[in-house]
């Protein structure tokens, strides 16, 4: 004997999860006619008087859509609660973090590799608005941490001198191009030496005695 569905006596009903069961043997209760789905226009059999969408992938589809729209009506109410509760629960969501990120290692790589330029889009539309509290988060950085940013500097300089010059030369051609970039850096310069005189007028008469020392030699 074959094995009836456990459905209601409706000919289509939902399960709790909402999905989509159907039985032609079972008898129609209720008839709510047929209508085109809101999101892909498909004509599907109504479940219910108000029914919108034809099944459950249309279902979130639209949920997600009403979402997106609330978040970008209500952007900073919905920071602001997003920001109290991650402020009131910050324990517990890194621990499901580190969890999930523990239980699956490779995910942010492969979430990078799929989503690059939509990352790089990010970051470059957050760094052009935001660019002035960037600059000043990163000026308080390296205030904060001059000697080991210059330390590391120094260390990699060392392993890598020539790479570094390198870099060096291709940035200082590519930016020589824009007259604010010159005009900058000369401003910089000259406001380095005139900080500066006494301690570049003695290092220069070091290296002129010590030239003059080897060729006597």
């Amino acid at each position: 004997m074959e094995k009836r569905m456990n459905v209601s006596n409706t000919t289509l009903s939902y399960n709790r999860k909402g999905t989509i069961k159907f039985d032609a043997k079972q008898a129609i209760r209720h008839k709510f006619g047929k209508a085109h789905c809101t999101i892909c226009d498909e004509v599907f059999t109504k479940l219910s008087h108000n029914a919108k969408v034809c099944g459950t992938k249309c279902k979130r589809e639209r949920k997600s859509a009403y979402h997106k729209a609330y978040y970008e009506k209500n952007r900073e109410k919905a920071n602001a609660y997003a920001k109290a509760y991650h402020e009131k629960n910050r324990e517990k969501l890194n621990a499901q973090s580190k969890a999930y990120h523990e239980k699956n290692p490779g995910y942010k790589k492969a979430y990078r590799e799929k989503n690059r330029e939509k990352i790089k889009a990010s970051q470059r539309a957050y760094r052009e608005k935001n660019r002035d509290k960037i600059n000043a988060q990163r000026r308080v950085h390296r205030k904060k941490n001059r000697d080991k940013i210059n330390r590391r500097r120094r260390a990699d300089y060392v392993a890598n001198p020539e790479k570094k010059k390198a870099a060096a030369r291709a940035y200082s051609e590519k930016m020589r191009k824009n007259p604010e970039w010159v005009k900058k850096v000369n401003a910089r310069n000259r406001k380095y030496r005139e900080d500066n005189r006494e301690k570049l007028n003695a290092k220069e008469r070091a290296r002129y005695h010590a030239k003059k020392k080897k060729e006597s030699e």
